[in-house]
C-alpha cells in the first residue's frame, strides 16, 4: 500500500511538472512575439520599462534604442516560429530562454532571449536579433552539396557500425559455447561517443557514454543533423574470444587425432 502512495505521489508530480512548464512555454512565448511587435510599432516607451534592471547595467540607453531601431526598420514578422526554449526554475525566481526564428519578405532574423518571472513581475533579462539569409531548415538540411572527406568519412563509419555489431551478435547466437547475457548486452553496446555535426563539421567527444547499436542520430526541423557513433569494443573482443575458443577446439581434436593415430600403431 505504502509503495503504490509513493507511485501516485511521484506520477503526480511528474505530470504537474510537466504540465506547468508547458503552461510557462506558452506564456513566454506570447510574451516575447507581444514584445517583438511593441518594437516593430515604435512603441518603446513601453518595450523599455520591461527590460530587467540587471540588463540595463550592461547595455545603454543609446544602444537599447538603436537595436529597437534595427529591428524596426526590418519591417513586421510575418511569422513567428519558436525554435528552442529551456526552462531555470528556483523558489523565487524562473529564468526562460527562448529562440525565436523570424520570418520577414525577403529575409530571416533568429532572435535570443531571456524571460525573467519573479513573483508578479516578467521582465527582458537579455535580447539578441541576429539577420539570416535563409531559414533555420535550409540552413541544416541534410544535403552532400559542399561536404568533405570527413563527412563521408563519419557517414560510413556510422553506417558500417551497427552492421558489424549486428552480424558479430548473429555469429554470437550460433556459436557453441557457455553463452551469457552479459556477452550480449557487450556486443551490442558500443561504448564512447563521437558527435559530428553534419552542417558544420563540427566534432565532439564523450568518453563516458553507451550507444545501443553503436550509431545514432539526433535530428529536427531547425536543428543540424548530428551523427553519433562509437567504439563496438564488445563485439571486438568477442570475435577474439570466439578465435581463441576455436584455436583451442582445434587443438584438442588435432591431439585426439594423433593419439588416436598412436594407439593403431
Amino acid at each position: 500500500m505504502f509503495k503504490k502512495i509513493i507511485c501516485v505521489s511521484l506520477f503526480v508530480l511528474i505530470v504537474s511538472s510537466l504540465y506547468g512548464n508547458e503552461n510557462l512555454h506558452k506564456y513566454s512565448d506570447n510574451f516575447l512575439i507581444e514584445y517583438i511587435k511593441l518594437i516593430e510599432n515604435g512603441k518603446y516607451k513601453k518595450a523599455i520599462p520591461l527590460i530587467s534592471e540587471e540588463a540595463k547595467k550592461s547595455i545603454s540607453a543609446r544602444d537599447i534604442v538603436r537595436l529597437f531601431d534595427y529591428i524596426k526598420s526590418k519591417g513586421k514578422a510575418s511569422k513567428f516560429e519558436s525554435v528552442g526554449s529551456n526552462i531555470f526554475q528556483t523558489e523565487d525566481l524562473i529564468r526562460i530562454n527562448k529562440t525565436f526564428q523570424l520570418t520577414y519578405k525577403d529575409k530571416y532574423a533568429l532572435v535570443t532571449a531571456q524571460i525573467i518571472k519573479e513573483k508578479d513581475s516578467v521582465k527582458i533579462n537579455g535580447f539578441n536579433f541576429n539577420e539570416m539569409n535563409s531559414s533555420l531548415e535550409a540552413h541544416n538540411k541534410f544535403s552532400f552539396s559542399g561536404k568533405g572527406l570527413t563527412h563521408y568519412f563519419f557517414l560510413g563509419y556510422a553506417v558500417l557500425i551497427p552492421l558489424f555489431i549486428v552480424v558479430t551478435f548473429i555469429i554470437y547466437l550460433r556459436t557453441r559455447f557457455n553463452k551469457k547475457w552479459r556477452w550480449a548486452l557487450f556486443i551490442l553496446v558500443g561504448l564512447v561517443q563521437f558527435s559530428f555535426n553534419w552542417t558544420t563539421g563540427g566534432f565532439m567527444f564523450k568518453l563516458i557514454h553507451f550507444q545501443i547499436l553503436g550509431s545514432g542520430y539526433q535530428y529536427t526541423a531547425y536543428s543540424p543533423v548530428v551523427i553519433m557513433s562509437s567504439i563496438p569494443l564488445g563485439a571486438v573482443l568477442f570475435l577474439r574470444k570466439r578465435r581463441k575458443l576455436f584455436s583451442v577446439q582445434t587443438e584438442k581434436i588435432e591431439d585426439s587425432r594423433n593419439m588416436a593415430e598412436n594407439s593403431d600403431i
